[in-house]
């Protein structure tokens, strides 16, 4: 791959010197509430702060952070609306034509071949993503996952395993996969407010809400529980999520545990409805 490619003009980066905006297209395959979504809605706000032209790609239509992103106003275009992804492919590329951005960045692994084609077909530098772990993507994508992860430029990754992961495949160029963390904006989030709740008793209240799959490394966060606790008894943990790992990982490690140290709960009441924690915000979410 050409170097000069993925470089940015420095007048680009710097409002106000250049007539020319800097434009960056986001490709997305949703922006209902999840953690992907969340974390497109706040790539795109800090660009747009930054005073970046951006726009958004959506496969979907509707969701809370497209909501959030018109009140923004941040231009957003719906492209799942015809069946097949060759023709999503050309309407996006249709879009992008009178835009012209400088970057294409697509958020889930999924998209990633929108984002290489549009950056081909526009001279754009494209950039995929990879959410999660490799081994994730592999098993989801079959045979279509080498194409997704090496027809971009450039890879954003959020995961340090999954860099980790790339550098033992043969077939995928580690240089081209770059890390970007995951962010949160604990400004939006309620300040935690007295609670009758025994689990409020403790020093510390880790809480770890996601998808119980391997892919979400809950594992971890049980590991890392179970060592903060040897030196630090007060802390106890709380997971929030439903899927096949929760009874698996809750119970291999649950012998580290006493009990009232470690709790699993369903991210569903027993109406059917999503919990609220704003009663028992914890001091520390994972």
């Amino acid at each position: 791959m050409d170097d000069k490619r993925l470089s940015v003009p420095a007048d680009y980066l710097s409002i106000g010197r250049t007539k020319e905006r800097f434009r960056v297209a986001i490709v997305t395959a949703s922006l209902g509430r999840a953690g992907a979504e969340k974390q497109a809605f706040y790539i795109v706000r800090a660009l747009a702060e930054a005073g970046v032209e951006v726009r958004v790609y959506n496969l979907s239509r509707g969701g809370e952070y497209e909501d959030a992103l018109r009140r923004l106003h941040v231009e957003m275009k719906w492209i799942g609306w015809l069946p097949a992804p060759p023709l999503r492919a050309l309407l996006l590329v249709s879009a992008l034509r009178k835009f012209r951005p400088h970057i294409i960045q697509s958020v889930h692994a999924y998209t990633n071949a929108y984002s290489a084609i549009a950056g081909r077909v526009l001279s754009a530098v494209s950039v995929g993503g990879l959410r999660s772990d490799l081994s994730a993507c592999l098993a989801d994508s079959g045979r279509f996952a080498r194409y997704l992860l090496t027809w971009p430029d450039a890879i954003a990754v959020n995961s340090r395993r999954a860099i980790e992961q790339v550098k033992q495949k043969v077939l995928l160029d580690p240089k081209r996969f770059h890390f970007l963390p995951n962010a949160i904006d604990l400004s939006r989030f309620p300040e935690r407010a007295g609670t009758d709740d025994p689990q409020s008793d403790a020093d510390c209240n880790c809480v770890c809400v996601g998808r119980l799959f391997p892919a979400k490394r809950v594992d971890m966060f049980l590991r890392a529980l179970a060592a903060a606790r040897s030196t630090e008894p007060g802390i106890r943990g709380t997971v929030v999520g439903n899927g096949p790992q929760a009874a698996r990982d809750f119970a291999r490690m649950s012998w580290t545990f006493s009990k009232r140290q470690l709790y699993l709960s369903s991210v569903l009441n027993r109406k059917g409805r999503p919990m609220s924690f704003s009663k028992q915000w914890p001091q520390v979410c994972l």
